[in-house]
C-alpha cells in the first residue's frame, strides 16, 4: 500500500504504529514514531511480508519515497462541458438558470411551462418591485425573496408544476406564453431597468431538445452570457428540474450521438449513430422517435456500438424513414428518463445525408457522400457558396453591407428561387444565371454599391436585402428550392440549406473587418465555411492613395506649463497608415521637425497605444491598438519651440492601410492640431471579383486548441489537443514544442481521439520550466 501528496505543497507527515491485517488470523502491529517529509507528487511505498511485518530498507521501517506525478486531471474534449451554476453578467448575483418553454405533450393535460431563477450570492435576494417581461409578464409580489444559493420557480400555472414536482412556494401565473420557436425573457429591477435578459431558439446552434422533447433549456456555461446560444444546453432529465440543480447522475450511454440521416430516398434512407466514448455502449432498450414524440423504433438486445464505432438502421429495420422534409430526431434512454441526443435537420437534395463531420463533432451539415455504418465524409461544398461578406463597413454606415456569391463549378447555374436567409432576407428572382466561375453581389444598397465600385455590372448586383448585417456576430444560409416528398403527402418544393456561416469577430475570425475596411472573404471554395480559418481579412492596404493633412492657425489656446516644442502623431483609434513629410512651420520660418521625411529613426519615439510603429524606407509606418492621446503618440521634438500667439502650420502626408481612418497631428500643449479622415476611396473588399485573400488550396483548419491540465504541476505531463480537418484529408498533425529558453523544436506526432480531435503531450518538467508549443499539420 501507498500514500500520495496530492497537494501543492511538502508535507510533513507522522508515521506512529501502522497496523497490518495480515491475510488470515489476527494482526501484527509495528509500533514506531518517525517524521518524514513529502514533497508535492512524492509517495510512500510500504511493503508487508507473508509474516504480517513491514519491511525495512536502508532508509528506514518504510520501504521508499519515491516522486510521484499527481493525479492527471480527467480529460474531457466535449466542448460543452458544463460549469459550476454563477453569475452570467455583471450587473448582479441572479440568472435564468432553467427555462421550460415547450413542454412535451402531457396525457393529463397538465401545464409545466416555467422560468426558474437561480440566487449566486450567500444571502437572500428581495424581490420586491421587480418584474418579468418579453414573451411573458410578471410582477413579484411585496415580500417575494430568492434564498441564498437557492432557486425560485415561476410558471404559467403554478398549481400544475407545484403538482407535478412536489414544489412548494411556486409563484405565478404569469401571463402570456413562451414562445415555442424561441423568444425574449428579461428581468427588470424595482426602478424598471433591465437587469439581465436571456435572448433563448431552438434552431442552428441551439439545443433542439427542450423544443418540445422534454427537457428543459439550463444555463450550463454561464461565463458566455444569457444572449450567447453555448451558455445553454438541454437538460439531463426529462421534464427538467425546477427548484433544484440538475441531477448528477451518471450516463451509461455518454458519448453516443446520432452521427448520420438520409431521407427521402425510401428504403435506403437510414440512421446512424455514432460512439464518441472510450467504452463499448450497449443501446438495447434505447428509442428513437421524432416530433411526433411516438417512441417509433426500439433497439433490442445486444445493440453494442464498439468504441469508436458505427450503428447504422435502415428504414426497413427501422420501420419508418426519416422526414424528407426534415423534422427532429429524439435518442432516449431506455427508462425514457433521459434524452440521449438530439439532432434538427431540413430538407435536402435527393440523396444527399446530413450528419456530422468530423464524425461525433458538434454541428449539423450537408455531406459530401453518404456512409452508413462508416465514417462521414467531409462537408458538402454546394456549386454556388458565400464567398464574401462585408458585415461591418469602416463608414459605419450599414448602406455599405454586401454579401457575394460564387459559382465555384465550370457550369452556368440557375439561381431562381434561390435565397439568402439570416442576418439579411433576399430573395433570388426568376431568370438568375449564374455562369461559370462567376459572382453575383447581393446588396444593402445596390445603387451605393455601384457608384463605389465602377468595375461592377449592374448584372452582377441584387437587391436590396432585408434586414442588417451584425457589426458583433451573425449568421447567413444560402438555400436552393430542392423537391421533396413528405411522409403521405404530396411531391412539394422546399428551401434546402446548401451553404451557412456563423460569422463573427476576435478569435480566429478577421480583424479588419469589424469596422476597420476589410471585407470577410473565403479563402478557398472547398473549406469548411463553419470554421473561423476558412475564411481572412480582405486586403486593403493598397485602396487608398497619400493625403494631406494639415492646418495654419494661431498658437493662443494651449496649455502654459507644457511649451509648443514637440509634434504628436497618433490615429483615434486601433489601425495602420503610412506616413511622411511631417512640417511644422512657424509663419515665413523653416520646417522644425529635423527628421520629417523619415531618412532613419532618429528623433522619434513611439509610446503606448501606438509604440508598435516603426520607419523603414523612409516611411513611418504607424500602428495603433487604440486611440491616440498625450500620453499614446509617435513624438518628435522640435529644433525650437515656437511662441505663443504666432501662427504656424502643422502638415504632414498620411496614407491609410487599415483599421480607423480618423489621423490627428498635433504640437505640445495642444497649441495647434489637426485631424482628418484620411480615407480616399470608398471602394471596399472584393465583390465581384476574384477574392484578395483566395489561394487554390488553403492549408488544414487548426481550430479548438487547449491542452490539459491548464497549470501542469511538478513532474506531470500536458497533453495538447486539437481538431484538424481538410477537404483533402489530414496529414499526422504534429506538435512541435521547446522548453524554454532552448530554441530546438521537439517534434511529437498527433495521434487520433476521435470528433476530429487529435493529440500529443509534453512531458513532465521540472518546476519553473516554461514550455512553447505550436502544431502544423498538411493536407
Amino acid at each position: 500500500f501507498d500514500s500520495l501528496n496530492t497537494g501543492t505543497v511538502a508535507v510533513d507527515v507522522l508515521l506512529n504504529g501502522v497496523s497490518i491485517l495480515s491475510g488470515g488470523a489476527g494482526s501484527d502491529a509495528t509500533a514506531f514514531l518517525e517524521v518524514v517529509t513529502l514533497a508535492v507528487g512524492d509517495r510512500i511505498d510500504f511493503v508487508v511480508d507473508d509474516a504480517g511485518d513491514i519491511g525495512a530498507d536502508s532508509t528506514g521501517l518504510y520501504a521508499n519515497i519515491s516522486p510521484g506525478a499527481p493525479p492527471v486531471e480527467p480529460v474531457d474534449l466535449s466542448l460543452d462541458k458544463p460549469e459550476p451554476i454563477g453569475p452570467a453578467t455583471r450587473r448582479g448575483p441572479l440568472v435564468f438558470s432553467e427555462i421550460m418553454y415547450h413542454p412535451a405533450a402531457r396525457t393529463d393535460g397538465r401545464n409545466v411551462e416555467f422560468i426558474e431563477l437561480y440566487n449566486s450570492q450567500p444571502w437572500a435576494e428581495d424581490l420586491t418591485g421587480y418584474r418579468i417581461t418579453g414573451d411573458v409578464s410578471f410582477d413579484f409580489p411585496a415580500g417575494a425573496a430568492i434564498p441564498a444559493l437557492g432557486r425560485l420557480v415561476i410558471a404559467h400555472t403554478p398549481e400544475d408544476v407545484g403538482a407535478v414536482y412536489g414544489l412548494t412556494g411556486v409563484l405565478g401565473p404569469y401571463t402570456g406564453e413562451l414562445s415555442d420557436g424561441g423568444g425574449t425573457v428579461r428581468l427588470r429591477n424595482e426602478g424598471g431597468g433591465i437587469a439581465f435578459e436571456a435572448d433563448y431558439d431552438s434552431e442552428h446552434s441551439w439545443p433542439a431538445a427542450p423544443d418540445g422533447g422534454g427537457p428543459a433549456l439550463v444555463l450550463a456555461r454561464p461565463s458566455f452570457g444569457m444572449l450567447d446560444s453555448r451558455a445553454w444546453s438541454s437538460g439531463a432529465r426529462v421534464g427538467g428540474s425546477p427548484g433544484a440543480a440538475e441531477p448528477d447522475s451518471v450516463n451509461p450511454h455518454a458519448g453516443v450521438v446520432l452521427n448520420e440521416v438520409l431521407a427521402g430516398t425510401g428504403e435506403a434512407d437510414f440512421i446512424e449513430l455514432h460512439n464518441t466514448g472510450a467504452a463499448a455502449a450497449d443501446l438495447a432498450g434505447c428509442t428513437l422517435s421524432d416530433d411526433s414524440g411516438a417512441a417509433l423504433y426500439t433497439f433490442p438486445a445486444d445493440s453494442n456500438i464498439a468504441a469508436g464505432g458505427f450503428l447504422a438502421r435502415t428504414a426497413a429495420q427501422l420501420g419508418f424513414s426519416p422526414p424528407a422534409e426534415g423534422g427532429t430526431l429524439f435518442l432516449t434512454s431506455p427508462d425514457g428518463s433521459r434524452i440521449l441526443d438530439t439532432v434538427r435537420f431540413g430538407a435536402r437534395e435527393s440523396g444527399v445525408s446530413g450528419g456530422r463531420s468530423p464524425d461525433g463533432a458538434p454541428g449539423w451539415t450537408t455531406l459530401a457522400g453518404s456512409t452508413a455504418g462508416a465514417a462521414n465524409t467531409f462537408v458538402r461544398r454546394a456549386e454556388v457558396v458565400l464567398s464574401e461578406i462585408m458585415y461591418h463597413p469602416v463608414t459605419s454606415l450599414g448602406d455599405g453591407e454586401y454579401v457575394e456569391l460564387h459559382n465555384r463549378t465550370g457550369a452556368a447555374v440557375d439561381l431562381g428561387g434561390w435565397r439568402l436567409r439570416g442576418e439579411a432576407d433576399f430573395d433570388i428572382p426568376g431568370g438568375t444565371t449564374l455562369a461559370a466561375g462567376a459572382r453575383l453581389v447581393i446588396a444593402k444598397n445596390p445603387a451605393q454599391l455601384l457608384t463605389a465600385y465602377p468595375a461592377l455590372n449592374a448584372p452582377q448586383v441584387l437587391g436590396p436585402f432585408r434586414g442588417a448585417l451584425s457589426d458583433r456576430a451573425g449568421r447567413l444560409a444560402l438555400q436552393k428550392p430542392v423537391a421533396v416528398t413528405p411522409r403521405g403527402g404530396f411531391p412539394v418544393t422546399l428551401p434546402a440549406e446548401v451553404d451557412a456561416v456563423d460569422y463573427g469577430t476576435g478569435g480566429r475570425w478577421g480583424k479588419w473587418s469589424d469596422g476597420g475596411g476589410s471585407s470577410l472573404e473565403l479563402t478557398d471554395p472547398r473549406a469548411d465555411s463553419r470554421l473561423a480559418p476558412a475564411w481572412a481579412d480582405s486586403d486593403e492596404s493598397a485602396k487608398s492613395e497619400w493625403k494631406t493633412i494639415e492646418i495654419t492657425g494661431v498658437l493662443d489656446h494651449g496649455m502654459a506649463a507644457a511649451p509648443a516644442n514637440q509634434v504628436q502623431l497618433m490615429l483615434q483609434g486601433e489601425g495602420e497608415c503610412l506616413v511622411d513629410d511631417v512640417e511644422v512651420l512657424p509663419g515665413g520660418g523653416a520646417n522644425r521637425v529635423a527628421n520629417g521625411s523619415f531618412t532613419s529613426a532618429a528623433g522619434w519615439a513611439f509610446q503606448g497605444t501606438q509604440e508598435a510603429s516603426s520607419i523603414s524606407g523612409g516611411v513611418l509606418t504607424l500602428r495603433a491598438s487604440d486611440r491616440g492621446d498625450t500620453s499614446n503618440r509617435v513624438l518628435a521634438n522640435l529644433t525650437g519651440a515656437l511662441t505663443t500667439g504666432s501662427t504656424a502650420t502643422l502638415r504632414a502626408r498620411v496614407k491609410w492601410l487599415r483599421g480607423t481612418p480618423e489621423f490627428m497631428i498635433r504640437l505640445r500643449g495642444a497649441w495647434l492640431e489637426a485631424s482628418g479622415n484620411v480615407l480616399t476611396t470608398t471602394a471596399f473588399g472584393t465583390p465581384g471579383a476574384v477574392n484578395s485573400r483566395e489561394i487554390p488550396n488553403t492549408p488544414p483548419a487548426i481550430t479548438g486548441v487547449t491542452h490539459r491540465p491548464l497549470l501542469p504541476g511538478f513532474n506531470q505531463a500536458v497533453t495538447v489537443f486539437a481538431r484538424v480537418s481538410d477537404p483533402d484529408g489530414v496529414s499526422a498533425p504534429s506538435l512541435q514544442y521547446r522548453i524554454d529558453p532552448a530554441p530546438g523544436l521537439t517534434s511529437v506526432i498527433m495521434t487520433p481521439q476521435g470528433a476530429g480531435w487529435f493529440s500529443a503531450s509534453i512531458p513532465a518538467q521540472a518546476p519553473g520550466k516554461l514550455a512553447a508549443f505550436r502544431i502544423a499539420a498538411a493536407d
